[in-house]
């Protein structure tokens, strides 16, 4: 009977976890690129909000770029919106080590997350000469 017990327990949390939704089809993908020279300001106080907590930090520098790609033929939604991400130093109240569920197109994954590491801002870019 235990055993029983058990599997209709494991049924009954299985069916009441909530489902997740698809993933997003109308924001681009992206392809980032590593950034090795910036001079602009750096250090920068951020408050931060998000699904885990508020939190503090700094907006050290930018280390990544990314671009909207095509991929596998799916096209561009808005060519010119890109992302600059930042890397955060001195963050204060950071929630800890957690557990999500996600899904993309690559399929479903449950990731372990820890700690804060960038903060991506929208940028507009155009080609140095």
């Amino acid at each position: 009977m235990p055993i029983l017990f058990a599997f209709v327990l494991m049924v009954v949390a299985v069916l009441a976890a909530p489902a997740l939704a698809d993933p997003p089809k109308d924001i681009d993908h992206y392809l980032c690129y590593r950034v090795t020279a910036y001079d602009g300001p750096a250090g920068i106080q951020v408050k931060l909000r998000d699904q885990f907590g508020q939190m503090v930090a700094h907006a050290a520098k930018p280390e990544l770029l990314c671009n909207p790609v095509d991929k596998n033929g799916e096209g561009i939604q808005d060519p010119a919106a890109h992302l600059l991400c930042y890397s955060l130093t001195d963050v204060e109240d950071d929630p800890g080590e957690r557990k999500v569920v996600t899904e993309t197109q690559f399929g479903k994954t449950t990731l372990t997350v820890e700690g804060m590491r960038n903060l991506c801002l929208p940028a507009s870019k155009q080609l140095a000469r």
